[in-house]
């Protein structure tokens, strides 16, 4: 069965979570077909945008539990996966938008805010409910501070709560925030913004944006000089 849709057409692709009665829940099969998804985007070299979204209501509610694993080992391999994905997302070299309606909980909360640029309907939903159900969401913590201020990450992954989309926006995990009936007209706004960029400056921007996380800021400034220095350069050959 399909759960994770894709569309290729030239420089977009589309991947689409496709369990609307589940509310995008991503079970073992759809956390393969993800995987596979984004491993197939990445090795397109004509891909520039990325498009992810879940299909009807919700955007993804999180993970499905299934029967607990019987030993520690695959509990961690299993939440090794998603660590994959979320490198898998944040490698691709395509710029990655996320289309965020309804809920995006847990996972699929990472999954949106992940994305370089993340789009919300007002009435969507994020927050990180693993704690509700006695569980410490310690994969989350290891990167949602990159992302928003470390206190306000600390009580939103303690208290479980959700938060609002113009929340979301505030903190800095959302892009921009649209009424609903306008979501589609803002993302292809969004999509054709980036089509009408040169190719090699989106890559060369987006892998310079991720090399210099964890760098310092004389290193990041020698990089990109350096960078930049050969990319014109190779433009005069």
């Amino acid at each position: 069965m399909t759960e994770v849709l894709v569309e290729a057409l030239g420089p977009l692709a589309t991947v689409t979570l496709s369990r609307p009665e589940a509310g995008n829940a991503v079970d073992g099969e759809t956390m393969a077909q993800l995987t596979a998804a984004l491993k197939g985007i990445k090795g397109d070299d004509n891909c520039r945008i990325v498009v992810l979204r879940g299909a009807g209501a919700d955007f993804c509610v999180g993970r499905e539990a299934g029967p607990p694993p019987p030993s520690a080992h695959e509990i961690r391999e299993g939440l090794r996966k998603i660590t994959m994905v979320n490198d898998l997302l944040t490698q691709l070299s395509a710029i990655t938008l996320a289309v965020v309606q309804g809920r995006a909980l847990g996972f699929g909360c990472g999954l949106a805010i992940r994305c370089d640029i993340t789009i919300a309907a007002q009435e969507a939903r994020f927050g990180f409910p693993e704690i509700k159900s006695g569980l410490a969401p310690t994969v989350v913590m290891s990167y949602l501070s990159r992302w928003m201020p470390r206190k306000k990450a600390f009580e939103l992954v303690t208290t479980g709560r959700e938060m609002d989309a113009l929340e979301a926006e505030r903190l800095g995990l959302v892009n921009q925030v649209v009424p609903q009936n306008q979501l589609e007209e803002a993302v292809s706004n969004v999509v054709s913004t980036f089509l009408a960029q040169d190719a090699t400056a989106l890559r060369t921007c987006k892998g310079f944006w991720n090399n210099i996380e964890d760098m310092g800021l004389a290193h990041a400034s020698e990089y990109g000089i350096n960078l930049l220095a050969n990319m014109l350069a190779s433009r005069r050959r």
